[in-house]
């Protein structure tokens, strides 16, 4: 079955007694439904595209990309693919803290060097209001 999930709603227009009806759809559309939140056009637009689609589509983009390379470098595909799924289950459970858990302090020691070789020290301003603003301008 589907996992549930959260969705989020902005009123972006029109009364506010169409709030309900709105979150009502947009529960039967994205069923099954764990929890629904109320949230500004400023916080919608953090999330996405901020977060949704700058950080975590280009994140996962680059995952692939990576890999493409191991595969390149003579690792099955099958295998590289499932491997690379079934730890992003698991770290990604733990980070997230969905289960108990903590990393090895080789995994550790992995994210302290591989952080600064992946990823700039100023990242996190893309969602700063400006960069957000401007990505909205670039997609749409």
């Amino acid at each position: 079955g589907a996992a549930k999930q959260s969705i989020t709603s902005a009123l972006m227009q029109g009364p506010e007694s169409a709030f309900d009806l709105g979150e009502d759809v947009a529960k039967v559309i994205y069923q099954p439904i764990l929890r629904s939140y109320r949230l500004t056009v400023d916080q919608m637009a953090i999330l996405e595209p901020g977060l949704s689609e700058t950080v975590c589509a280009t994140l996962l983009y680059a995952m692939k990309q990576a890999m493409d390379e191991t595969v390149r470098r003579g690792v099955p595909e099958e295998a590289a693919r499932d491997f690379l799924l079934g730890h992003m289950n698991i770290l990604g459970a733990v980070i997230f803290k969905e289960i108990p858990g903590a990393f090895s302090d080789a995994c550790n020691k992995a994210i302290q060097n591989g952080l600064p070789r992946l990823l700039r020290d100023d990242w996190l301003k893309v969602f700063e209001h400006d960069e957000i603003a401007e990505s909205i301008r670039r997609i749409t």
